[in-house]
């Protein structure tokens, strides 16, 4: 009996241990019911992945810019194109951001948004046939995976687990594979970077694009990706006397440059017109010459990893 003033003391009542045990072990049944199917999928899946990435024979390349409009579309066609058809290499060449595809129409393929169809079914049921039947085989000799141009369609960009199965399937389905990501580091690109075996950064000579340039090899080391993968090519489209000189390119990108592009303006609008690519419209020009080198280095550079 508590003294006066005194509060009574309270009484805790334990349920039996054996209650306990019960509601916990419901608990976790219910969450095992709800979540586990979830997560094996997850885990199979990956497993999947990681499978397809330790046997995958291709060596990758990934074209990418800080900004659009510097070249990136045309430097990784033209490359795809001297391997395929200047050095025999099986070599497929995909858009890899949807909606702003460029590739079909410039090469005059017929009905090239049908990567769009890829998207229509679920990544467990895509397989490498399906991927294999949406690519476009052009006169030249390389094979296309085109991006849709429909603005409407960049919604399957945010679909990184179907973009993703198409681009495992892809590097099972050819020596070379040469992606352009476009500009810019979306989550798509992020993720897909990762697995490249080089990254080429297009850039061009004007201060503020090289300034910009350089935060996004900032940013792909900060991915961890390794610095020796990455490539700076210096595409200059355009004569202009404030263009940067070579030198002072590789001074303010903090890196040496691996192949530089004289302008070539009338030799892409006259591939263009004739829906061919600019190495296959002037076989002996020094843009031929020029994506000659950096096909070089790229084989090179695949020879020494095997």
């Amino acid at each position: 009996k508590p003294e006066k003033g005194e509060l009574p003391p309270i009484k805790v009542h334990h349920p039996p241990s054996g209650i306990v045990c019960s509601q916990l072990q419901l608990r976790a049944r219910i969450v095992s019911y709800f979540l586990c199917p979830f997560f094996h999928f997850h885990l199979r899946r990956n497993n999947k992945e990681e499978a397809i990435l330790e046997d995958k024979k291709n060596f990758t390349v990934g074209v990418i810019s800080a900004r659009g409009g510097i070249g990136v579309s045309s430097v990784a066609l033209n490359l795809g194109s001297f391997l395929s058809t200047n050095m025999g290499e099986d070599t497929i060449v995909v858009e890899l951001i949807q909606g702003m595809g460029t590739m079909g129409r410039d090469l005059g393929l017929e009905n090239f948004g049908a990567i769009t169809e890829l998207f229509d079914q679920t990544p467990k049921k895509l397989s490498e046939e399906d991927v294999e039947k949406a690519l476009f085989e052009h006169e030249t000799g390389v094979r296309l995976l085109p991006a849709s141009e429909n603005p409407r369609d960049a919604i399957l960009n945010d679909d990184l687990l179907q973009s993703k199965s198409i681009f495992l399937h892809l590097n099972a389905l050819s020596s070379f594979l040469v992606v352009d990501f476009g500009s810019g580091l979306p989550s798509l690109s992020q993720s897909l970077l990762k697995q490249c075996d080089q990254i080429l950064i297009v850039i061009d000579a004007f201060s503020n694009s090289i300034a910009q340039s350089k935060i996004l090899v900032e940013n792909l080391i900060e991915l961890d990706i390794e610095k020796e993968k990455i490539l700076i090519i210096l595409n200059n489209r355009i004569r202009s006397e404030l263009l940067l000189g070579r030198s002072q390119v590789e001074k303010k990108i903090g890196a040496p440059i691996v192949t530089a592009f004289t302008p070539a303006p009338e030799l892409y609008s006259q591939a263009t017109r004739k829906k061919t690519t600019a190495i296959i419209e002037d076989p002996k020009s020094l843009t031929t010459q020029q994506f000659q080198k950096l096909a070089k280095t790229i084989v090179e550079n695949e020879a020494e990893e095997k």
